[in-house]
């Protein structure tokens, strides 16, 4: 294994993507090349600071969970708010949002 065929596999390593066996290899290369392995230890670095700023949630569970309690402010109907399927999609989202935006806003307002 080069050292090329290593770059492009890190990530894999440390998604623990990779077989046992191709984890090995790539181990093994680690263990003889300071160069590669330097390479290694900045990307998961990187990647435990990305996620250590993440937020806690994902952005689309934010989203949803304030476009809920938007709906749930409007005074829409009981079981109107029942949860949907999962995933939700951002076409069904985005409706949501509209059909909100639509009750908020007067009709002689939307049609001057």
């Amino acid at each position: 294994m080069n050292c090329e065929d290593v770059r492009l596999l890190l990530p894999n390593l440390l998604d623990s993507e990779l077989s046992e066996e191709m984890e090995d290899r790539l181990r093994k290369h680690l263990l003889g090349c300071p160069d590669c392995d330097r390479e290694r230890s900045t990307l998961a670095e990187a990647l435990r600071l990305l996620k250590a700023s993440a937020p806690s949630a994902e952005p689309r569970d934010l989203w949803k969970s304030a476009l809920l309690e938007r709906l749930e402010k409007t005074g829409l109907e009981e079981g109107w708010l029942a949860p949907a399927p999962e995933p939700v999609s951002p076409r069904q989202l985005v409706l949501a949002s509209l059909i909100v935006e639509m009750k908020e806003q007067p009709l002689k307002e939307r049609n001057p």
